[in-house]
């Protein structure tokens, strides 16, 4: 899905636990230290979120969908261009979350190489579910 710039899920503490970018859109690595930051910030909002609760944060041409998973306080991040259609992103965001929790439940505590691949498997979900969405974006656009 092309107005998806990249994906963020980051923990607590807000290290990145997984990052999905889209390398469709030719957007450039930002400086990893201002992310670091901003990503705290995202964090954040995202404790005052409620269960199943999907906030957006407009900034600059950008728009940033923010949820949080309850029991691991995980937070799912999303970047799209800021004219994305929320109703097309929030069921994405949420799609996403719930496959990874789907996959991640009662693996945590694997060795390293087995979250690796897990993380690597998870990576070929997201870039299905993005692709999935394309298209039925592109048809619906046809009509």
């Amino acid at each position: 899905m092309n107005m998806i710039h990249w994906i963020y899920i980051i923990d607590q503490s807000g290290a990145s636990i997984f990052s999905y970018e889209n390398h469709v859109q030719g957007s450039g690595n930002g400086n990893l230290s201002l992310l670091s930051h901003f990503l705290f910030a995202l964090q954040s909002i995202a404790k005052t979120l409620k269960e199943n609760e999907i906030r957006s944060v407009e900034m600059s041409n950008n728009r940033f969908f923010i949820c949080k998973e309850k029991m691991t306080d995980y937070v799912f991040i999303l970047k799209t261009n800021r004219d994305a259609d929320s109703e097309v992103i929030k069921p994405i965001l949420k799609e996403i979350k719930e496959k990874f929790i789907y996959k991640f439940t009662g693996h945590l505590k694997l060795v390293l190489e087995d979250k690796i691949e897990l993380l690597n498997s998870f990576k070929q979900d997201v870039k299905a579910i993005l692709q999935q969405n394309s298209n039925i974006q592109k048809f619906t656009e046809t009509l």
